[in-house]
């Protein structure tokens, strides 16, 4: 299992990242987690029981202007430029090797895109008989498609450039990879609308429902966000921030807006009642102050994690049409949808003017998400996938063995 983040659900793909783990943990006798992360795992003794081992092959995070500059010159794109260079790919090469000469049973998994788009090309031509499977996080050519027209010139012209180049290598996984799971359906047929690519099937994630089924309901004229603050979720952030919530607090002045992860700081304003916390041991601490939840993504793709969080612990979920993509509910009765963040505010004050409403939308929301997004309900949908990825692997080893 290769990725670019520890199981730690402290962010999108550290949910995803672990979702998936407990999943291979029930499928497979022994696991083999590498992570192309910048830090150290700290946190092994939450996996001790499992058969795990754990490897850190350090990388060096750049910065988005230098991965660009990085890229220019590059037939490589610059969401996977930190994971580049001879001595990781050698890294990796040497672990699978190493694990074949055991078993040569085993199976790769690599988990979101970016990773097997620097190195599957090189890991294929070292060890050509491998069996790989590529769990897609999104449709990474989609995520920045609104970039490509606003801005300068030469900031549509560089997201032209960088978009072009990771429909090639999306399309190049693809071909190298015995199986790609796209994380939701829409997903899937975004990567057949968009890219004429053809998954082998949905592995989707779950969320640990135990953990957040006792998050009390909060304040209904506190609204919480969650999650890491990039580049994608700064955007809307910024626009709510400046035309929607001004507009709600001028109905209730007392109102706060309580934001919770990395990089949320950037938007701390005590004048307009605006909490910034940053980075926070536990998101339980966050959702448990507000009754309403909000979600100002506007753009990307796969699933949006913080979106299910929220519906799990009970929180009226107030979403732009994007922050609820792929996510199964209803609009109206399990979570309330915009079509922009501007009209957000409108949703926001609806729901302040009426708690019972939200308590009462909350609570179908967890009803709903409890089931739809446990791990129990996750693995009916990918132990048939994880099946056919092993019958695959015993395939390449000696194809007689299956002989009718």
């Amino acid at each position: 299992m290769i990725s670019p983040s520890w199981p730690i659900p402290n962010s999108g793909t550290g949910f995803a990242v672990t979702s998936a783990l407990r999943q291979y943990i029930d499928s497979f006798c022994g696991i083999h987690f590498v992570g192309l992360v910048d830090h150290p795992f700290v946190q092994r003794d939450l996996w001790y029981s499992y058969p795990i081992k754990f490897s850190h092959v350090p990388i060096k995070r750049y910065s988005r202007s230098i991965r660009f500059i990085l890229s220019l010159a590059s037939q490589y794109p610059a969401i996977c430029w930190q994971f580049l260079g001879k001595k990781i790919s050698d890294r990796i090469v040497g672990i699978i090797a190493e694990e074949r000469r055991k078993d040569p049973r085993i199976v790769v998994i690599f988990e979101d895109l970016p990773i097997p788009m620097a190195l599957l090309a090189i890991i294929r031509s070292r060890i050509p008989n491998l069996c790989v499977a590529v769990r897609s996080e999104n449709v990474a050519s989609k995520i920045f498609v609104k970039l490509r027209s606003s801005g300068s010139y030469f900031h549509r012209f560089a997201w032209g450039i960088e978009i072009a180049k990771i429909c090639k290598r999306e399309i190049m996984v693809r071909k190298l990879a015995d199986q790609l799971w796209a994380i939701s359906k829409n997903d899937l047929e975004e990567y057949k609308e968009h890219l004429n690519v053809q998954c082998d099937g949905v592995f989707s994630v779950s969320v640990d429902v135990n953990r957040y089924s006792l998050v009390p309901p909060g304040d209904s004229r506190t609204l919480v966000s969650i999650g890491t603050v990039d580049m994608r979720k700064s955007l809307g952030l910024q626009k709510f921030i400046e035309k929607s919530w001004p507009e709600v607090v001028r109905r209730y002045p007392t109102a706060k807006l309580l934001l919770g992860g990395a990089n949320s700081e950037q938007f701390a304003d005590l004048r307009m009642n605006v909490l910034a916390l940053g980075r926070v041991g536990d998101d339980r601490d966050i959702l448990s102050q507000g009754l309403i939840m909000l979600n100002t993504q506007e753009i990307g793709s796969g699933i949006n994690l913080k979106s299910i969080v929220a519906m799990v612990s009970g929180k009226a979920l107030v979403s732009t049409q994007k922050g609820v993509e792929g996510i199964e509910g209803k609009a109206g009765e399990h979570f309330l949808v915009a079509p922009d963040v501007v009209s957000l505010a409108p949703l926001i004050l609806e729901l302040m003017d009426n708690p019972d409403r939200a308590r009462q939308m909350g609570k179908a929301a967890q009803e709903l998400a409890s089931t739809v997004y446990s791990e129990a309900h996750l693995s009916e949908q990918v132990q048939p996938l994880l099946r056919n990825l092993v019958l695959r692997a015993c395939l390449k080893i000696d194809p007689s063995l299956f002989a009718v």
